[in-house]
């Protein structure tokens, strides 16, 4: 039996009768693979600062984004399909083997977070929330899987908790990609309001036509609340410090500089 891990002897008295593992009116016991792999991920989430991955591990980071959003489709269905859609029951064997392909990539989603966020290129408060977020998805997902034969009321208590999770975690996954304000209520034309400097003798060239341009383009990735590569632009000081990967600027080579020629790199490459 695949799901209570016991030898089930191909016996039955019609023919017509399918083969049932003997605990199947039972709470299915735990499988091992399962558990490996939520310590692998809590392990993992625990000690990720002091994980340092090769080249391999920080591209297969790379499809986080790419994968995440199956588990999170999945999960809002089986949310809806606990907490609405128990008098409708599907067979079994369907219904775990359905729960166990969310769990598995929802777990392997959560490992392709944890190598992602090891490059450095996100505020730490939200990466965090974030991280631990996907853990608790991948863990409650495995969840569902043995409380099948448990009281309705149990389900949609695990449903609702695991729904808050999702959103939440994936709130936290849009503030890191889109701002923190990912979803503020957008503003009227009327209510906008723009940067404007008046110029005079004390006035910098920096001042009118960079710290805009910058505030515009730049800062959403490279400001105080999100910095890629350790980068920010805000304000001179920060520029000067240069990223993780040393100056961004050289004196009298501007042509040379890693701004000028991540500025020129064309729009769809990762490092414009």
């Amino acid at each position: 039996c695949i799901w209570s891990g016991t030898i089930v002897p191909q016996v039955r008295q019609d023919s017509r009768a399918p083969i049932m593992c003997p605990n199947t009116h039972f709470l299915p016991k735990p499988s091992h693979s399962a558990f490996t792999l939520i310590e692998l991920l809590i392990v993992i989430a625990i000690f990720s600062e002091k994980i340092h991955p090769g080249l391999f591990l920080q591209w297969m980071g790379k499809f986080h984004p790419l994968a995440l959003h199956f588990p999170i489709v999945f999960g809002f269905l089986i949310s809806i399909w606990f907490l609405f859609f128990q008098n409708k029951r599907i067979p079994v064997d369907t219904e775990k083997l359905l729960l166990a392909v969310n769990a598995l990539v929802a777990s392997v989603v959560a490992i392709f977070g944890i190598l992602l966020s090891l490059q450095n290129a996100y505020e730490a408060d939200i990466i965090n929330w974030h991280k631990w977020g996907g853990v608790a998805v991948a863990v409650l997902s495995w969840l569902f899987l043995y409380i099948l034969n448990l009281k309705v009321v149990i389900k949609r208590i695990l449903a609702v908790l695991f729904l808050i999770v999702l959103i939440g975690s994936t709130h936290k996954g849009a503030q890191l990609t889109h701002d923190v304000n990912a979803l503020s209520f957008p503003k009227s034309a009327g209510s906008e309001t723009s940067i404007e400097i008046s110029a005079d003798s004390t006035t910098t060239v920096y001042q009118l036509g960079v710290a805009p341009i910058l505030a515009q383009k730049c800062i959403s990735c490279h400001g105080t609340e999100k910095s890629k590569a350790n980068l920010q632009l805000h304000n001179p000081e920060s520029i000067i410090k240069g990223s993780e990967n040393g100056d961004i600027l050289k004196a009298g080579l501007n042509g040379e500089s890693v701004l000028f020629k991540s500025i020129h790199l064309p729009l769809d490459d990762d490092d414009h």
